[in-house]
């Protein structure tokens, strides 16, 4: 079967053109693509844009940011999120680090990911990552730096929805 012939602008398309162009999109088969992602179901046939390569799901070098993130599937088909080494500086005080990549599980929908100290924390201690799914506040006793909101995709993987703070936090004024 051949895909029906182009219409032409200003001249009238017939209503066979229609008929035969749903016979030709019925008689192929779609398969994925570097690009395309294709799923056949009872409701039908979905096509889903596959982002960009690179770390994170775009070609902006996460790996190289503090506080940068990468999101991979384990071998429980668990979604994780990486947090790559950063640093929350105390202006006039000293810092708190995150020395080694991190690791949570996204499990709701939004999930936020951020970076948490206690306002105890000795200058030159450790920061956390945590994760949660209603934005992260800071408390009396916890500083929380939101720093990504993924998004639960309809197929059971997750997507940047939002960048809340890029690189080392800085607090001009100590937070204490």
């Amino acid at each position: 079967m051949l895909i029906p012939a182009k219409p032409v602008p200003g001249k009238p398309i017939p209503a066979s053109w229609g008929s035969t162009l749903v016979d030709y999109l019925r008689s192929i088969t779609p398969r994925s693509s570097a690009t395309v992602r294709v799923r056949t179901g009872a409701g039908g046939t979905t096509f889903e844009a596959r982002p960009a390569g690179g770390v994170g799901g775009t070609a902006f070098p996460w790996d190289k940011l503090a506080f940068g993130y990468a999101l991979s599937v384990n071998d429980e088909r668990q979604h994780i999120c990486t947090i790559h080494p950063g640093a929350v500086r105390l202006h006039g005080i000293g810092k708190l680090s995150l020395d080694e990549d991190a690791e949570v599980t996204l499990t709701g929908d939004p999930e936020w990911v951020f970076v948490e100290y206690a306002r105890s924390t000795a200058v030159g201690g450790a920061v956390t990552i945590g994760h949660r799914v209603t934005e992260p506040e800071s408390t009396s006793a916890t500083v929380r730096v939101p720093l990504y909101r993924f998004d639960a995709r309809a197929d059971g993987g997750y997507t940047l929805g939002m960048i809340c703070h890029l690189g080392d936090v800085q607090f001009d004024s100590p937070i204490r």
